[in-house]
């Protein structure tokens, strides 16, 4: 099978002329003439995550910004274009292995160990007591930028391999357990409503003991107290519980996973 499963930019960033590292791309006014030169590919993000990341703040992170993002809906385009096509169910499974259990999820853990020790944390970027130049603050918006858009990526291929999927990820899951985040970590993602349609509670018929848990079982499942549960629903990936009478009940399937996602 013939198709590019590699992310855009990624080794051109890491280790190629577009590292924000480099002398010759730190912060300046020749950003001006990049940002006129610039050719972009116009891709409309029509994904089912919507992406809220800290807006550029100078010439080099606008740059940067602009040239991530798009060849990011680029690529997520292009894998939806191949994946639409697929039907086969062995071939959509080695389409996820290759590009979610291997490639993407790569990615994410040599970035995760580049921003480790390098220091190059998202809380710098707001904290202004430390000491950081811009030029560095700016390379930390590039990388943390960089790191945003491949869980983007990841999560909408995830979702177009839904069938194939044996364990879904949530962005949270993706940056404490790839990119070695001391959890809870900061989310840019979230999942979109489908135009018109508001949540509903699937139909008490569907709600069984044998695919449920109720609101105490999830708890023990889990090892959480109330309290830490109310927390956790704070996180939008957080399975959503649906209505049986009164009572909450959780879909057994997610609520298993994202157990074993964080033991």
């Amino acid at each position: 099978m013939n198709f590019d499963i590699y992310f855009p930019l990624f080794e051109n960033i890491l280790h190629g002329n577009l590292n924000p590292q480099l002398s010759a791309n730190d912060d300046g006014y020749h950003y001006t003439a990049r940002l006129e030169e610039m050719i972009i590919v116009t891709v409309k993000d029509t994904g089912n995550y919507g992406l809220n990341f800290q807006q550029p703040f100078n010439l080099k992170t606008r740059y940067y910004h602009r040239k991530i993002l798009a060849d990011t809906l680029l690529y997520i385009a292009d894998m939806q274009e191949i994946l639409q096509e697929e039907t086969d169910n062995k071939i959509r499974s080695f389409m996820r292995n290759q590009l979610l259990d291997k490639h993407l999820t790569t990615c994410l853990m040599r970035l995760g160990e580049k921003i480790q020790k390098e220091a190059l944390y998202i809380e710098l970027l707001n904290d202004s007591t430390n000491q950081v130049s811009n030029n560095q603050l700016s390379n930390i918006f590039v990388f943390q930028f960089l790191k945003v858009c491949i869980a983007k990526a990841f999560l909408e291929i995830q979702n177009m391999l839904t069938d194939v999927v044996i364990v879904k990820q949530s962005e949270a899951m993706l940056y404490s357990s790839l990119v070695c985040e001391k959890f809870p970590v900061k989310q840019f993602l979230k999942r979109r409503k489908p135009p018109g349609m508001k949540h509903e509670a699937a139909p008490n018929s569907t709600i069984t003991k044998k695919t449920h848990y109720t609101t105490k079982e999830a708890l023990a499942v889990l090892g959480y107290s109330e309290s830490t549960l109310l927390r956790q629903k704070k996180d939008h990936n957080f399975p959503v519980a649906v209505k049986q009478g009164n009572k909450d009940m959780y879909l057994k399937s997610e609520i298993d996973a994202w157990s074993i996602a964080r033991h």
